[in-house]
């Protein structure tokens, strides 16, 4: 059996755990549990036990190499694993193993999520603050696309971030019809951007992760620039933006780089 039972970072990163946790166990047709993670009582999961006994730790370097093998009658911990694993292990659609308890709304206008992500980020990496050109100039390329009644969606977990408030003036300034996010109900936040045609998106997991959830085919546009910096990047967890710049997969890809 694989388990899980220590979860690092926020829920993105606590998603993408899970996720190769139920992708390895797929792949080595092999029985899965996990301790409950945050917000995961918005989907329909399962296999939340314990077990007795762990036999061998699975860290993400002994996983990214081919040659590592799972024996029966084992328990396997999967060790903190986030999204370097994400394009090697993808034997179930991601809108399969993370289906929403309830039912999404119906909408009545195409909907445009923007993401920002500051807090933490900009001490994890000041690369990550993204620039107010990228996420202006993807409003408008998105603009010249549609032509439907559509509705920006406003999100972020930092509200002094200037590429947030200038984005928004700009937003209002066209006149615009928009929606803030609550960083206080980031449950409500992720199911915004799950149900989103389009985003223009973030390098954090929580953007990432709910792009992978709700509704299929999303139309998803990521920074030329970060995508660029991180093509230069050693750092193991970097293949995951390597294997998104060559193609990603039908769960998550990029729609344009802006």
């Amino acid at each position: 059996m694989l388990f899980v039972n220590r979860w690092v970072g926020g829920t993105g990163n606590q998603i993408l755990h899970y996720n190769n946790l139920v992708q390895i166990s797929s792949v080595f047709n092999t029985n899965y549990s996990s301790t409950l993670f945050d917000n995961s009582e918005m989907f329909q999961l399962k296999n939340f036990n314990g077990v007795s006994k762990i036999d061998e730790v699975l860290t993400s370097e002994k996983l990214l190499n081919d040659n590592f093998t799972i024996e029966e009658n084992k328990n396997y911990l999967i060790d903190v694993c986030l999204h370097e694993l994400f394009f090697k292990f993808n034997k179930i659609s991601t809108f399969d193993i993370f289906k929403f308890k309830d039912i999404l709304p119906l909408k009545d206008k195409k909907q445009i999520t923007i993401h920002f992500r500051g807090g933490d980020y900009k001490i994890w990496d000041p690369k990550s603050q993204l620039k107010v050109d990228y996420y202006i100039d993807s409003i408008k390329f998105i603009k010249n696309e549609i032509h439907d009644e559509h509705i920006f969606n406003i999100i972020t977990d930092d509200y002094t971030l200037d590429s947030y408030n200038l984005t928004k003036k700009y937003l209002e300034d066209s006149n615009e019809k928009i929606m803030l996010g609550n960083p206080n109900k980031p449950k409500n936040d992720f199911i915004t951007i799950s149900n989103s045609e389009y985003i223009i998106s973030s390098p954090s997991t929580f953007c990432i992760t709910a792009s992978f959830c709700g509704k299929q085919n999303k139309k998803i546009i990521h920074s030329d620039d970060w995508i660029r910096y991180k093509l230069e990047s050693d750092y193991f967890r970097d293949i995951f933006w390597k294997k998104l710049n060559d193609y990603g997969s039908e769960d998550y890809k990029i729609w344009k780089k802006i």
